[in-house]
């Protein structure tokens, strides 16, 4: 993959030290996906028509590890009414008030339960200023701060949040959303 290789190259040239960059790229034409990745956690591609979910792990050093790196790509077939969900490891990686993370399995199974069944419809609300909802009706959501992922609610688990480093400003936008 030339992108990952290219950017590898450079972040290696600016030498962060220890500090790596993980990425996934992808190209999505009307009938396939092209992916790569350095480091990133997998993606799941929802197949319309076998109403599957598989979870697809490219395995790949982050950006700015080893000089001359290279990273495999995937192509895969890419139809109507196909998912393709990409994600950080802020999801699977948040707890719940058990301290119990949501986990990898968690998400494939919410998935296939969720994706295609025609009861289930999304709702993206904006709750304040660079605050936004993404419900759903089965009582599940996820609560973003500016563009990420921050928390969340599990209507078996009650609310979570994502374990990460937050700002005072997301801080206290987590804190009005396990308010409301």
């Amino acid at each position: 993959n030339k992108i990952l290789e290219e950017l590898n190259r450079i972040v290696k040239k600016i030498d962060l030290k220890r500090i790596k960059m993980s990425l996934v790229v992808s190209k999505i034409t009307k009938d396939k996906i092209i992916l790569s990745s350095a480091a990133m956690p997998p993606v799941y591609f929802y197949n319309a028509k076998e109403k599957k979910c598989e979870e697809i792990l490219i395995e790949g050093i982050p950006l700015g590890g080893l000089k001359n790196e290279t990273y495999d790509i995937l192509n895969k077939k890419f139809q109507k009414d196909d998912v393709l969900i990409m994600l950080s490891d802020g999801l699977p990686e948040a707890v719940n008030k058990d301290n119990e993370m949501y986990d990898y399995d968690r998400i494939k199974s919410f998935i296939n339960i969720n994706i295609f069944n025609k009861r289930t419809k999304m709702i993206l609300r904006q709750l304040g200023s660079n605050q936004t909802e993404l419900s759903l009706n089965n009582g599940n959501s996820i609560f973003f701060s500016y563009e990420t992922p921050v928390a969340g609610f599990d209507s078996e688990d009650g609310f979570f949040k994502t374990d990460t480093y937050y700002s005072k400003t997301t801080s206290r936008h987590i804190n009005q959303y396990f308010k409301h």
